[in-house]
């Protein structure tokens, strides 16, 4: 998990505790997530050629984007 998020992110990040697994299956694609906290990263967001955007947002602006089935689970938003 530290060399995937390095290598989508280029953060550095330090996980603190595993919050839990999470699966789904959205448009005939099985997901799994597994979900850690971290309470200390460094460096700057340069995404990886797989990416196109990415944002801070607080658990309140989740709602207005069209976020991944996943990303609605783990926040409850369905």
């Amino acid at each position: 998990m530290i060399r995937e998020t390095n290598e989508e992110t280029s953060l550095e990040i330090i996980p603190e505790e595993k919050i839990g697994d999470f699966n789904c299956t959205e448009n005939d694609v099985s997901i799994h997530s597994q979900i850690f906290s971290v309470k200390n990263y460094s460096g700057e967001v340069k995404l990886s050629q797989d990416h196109s955007e990415s944002m801070w947002l607080s658990k309140e602006d989740l709602e207005k984007y069209d976020l991944a089935l996943i990303v609605k689970l783990f926040f409850n938003l369905m």
